[in-house]
């Protein structure tokens, strides 16, 4: 089967991953090579390092960046972008615009990276692989509700938040369970011990 981008009738990504191993460049070679691939129309492929975008993108994942074209960038998306201040290459998720200006934040970070002007914006990740399998969560309509999530505090904090919240409900519920089925069983004991003396 053809992959999706020849069945759409794009180019296919040009691979920066190879089956022997990664070709190592500095972030800004990295950019240079990821600009001068999406200025062409092609998407381009690499293999993320770090983790300012966990739980949704892992240290190894590949990552599949499209050109922008035409289409805005919108609160959501994951983009590629060059960092004003040091040049530095990072890949965030946009969670605010403003005056042709984008917040970008990683989604394990709690602070963002600040306001990125759109030509700073190399491309959109458009496909997660991770062990050889498409990652589907976080470049869908979630990637909206993942955004606003960022602008209250960072993934991270909301998870950590939320399962300190859940765990004694969920350990209750647990023990709970266990403490019916003790009782239940010893119940059941008792109950054949009396049916046997014939009570």
């Amino acid at each position: 089967m053809r992959p999706e981008s020849e069945r759409r009738g794009e180019r296919p990504p040009i691979a920066f991953v190879s089956e022997r191993g990664d070709r190592p460049l500095s972030g800004v070679a990295l950019g240079e090579l990821s600009r001068a691939v999406l200025e062409r129309g092609a998407a381009f492929r690499f293999r993320a390092t770090g983790g300012s975008m966990y739980p949704m993108i892992e240290n190894g994942d590949v990552l599949t960046l499209s050109p922008l074209g035409r289409r805005a960038v919108s609160p959501g998306d994951v983009v590629e972008f060059l960092h004003p201040g040091h040049g530095g290459l990072r890949v965030h998720r946009v969670v605010g615009r403003r005056n042709g200006a984008y917040l970008v934040q990683g989604d394990g970070l709690t602070e963002p990276d600040g306001w990125i002007p759109r030509e700073n914006i190399l491309g959109r990740v458009t496909e997660i692989t991770r062990q050889g399998r498409r990652i589907h969560f976080g470049l869908g309509c979630e990637r909206f509700a993942i955004a606003l999530a960022n602008r209250w505090g960072s993934l991270r904090e909301i998870a950590r938040f939320v399962w300190r919240a859940a765990r004694p409900l969920a350990l209750g519920y647990r023990y709970g369970l266990t403490a019916l089925k003790e009782r239940g069983s010893r119940t059941s004991a008792e109950e054949g011990r009396r049916h046997a003396a014939g009570r």
